[in-house]
């Protein structure tokens, strides 16, 4: 399991009912009604925002935003733990790349 699907399964498990109807009311710009309607969990909203290209793997400003306005600051550095072991795998590649150039 990817990184990213861990980290929304550890906050999406931390959520209560209550957060997720904020956080639906939060996304009222990005999610027609009737699609907020239909999501039943945390989880379906990830999912709809991933295919909307809304959220991914290398991008979770709106995971961000969200945690904040439901007053969640202790799971965002999940997200931050996230973001730092993101940008060390990218270092990583890169630097894998560019010794195979130089050899």
């Amino acid at each position: 399991m990817s990184l990213f699907r861990v980290l929304l399964f550890e906050i999406g498990e931390d959520i209560d009912d209550e957060e997720f109807k904020s956080i639906r009311f939060t996304l009222t710009s990005l999610v027609p009604k009737g699609q907020l309607s239909k999501m039943k969990s945390i989880f379906d909203l990830f999912l709809f925002l991933e295919k909307k290209d809304e959220m991914s793997h290398t991008d979770v400003s709106v995971l961000q935003r969200v945690l904040k306005v439901i007053d969640r600051a202790d799971l965002i550095p999940k997200v931050n733990q996230y973001i730092s072991a993101q940008s060390k795998c990218h270092f990583s590649r890169e630097n894998s790349i560019y010794e195979i150039f130089i050899e």
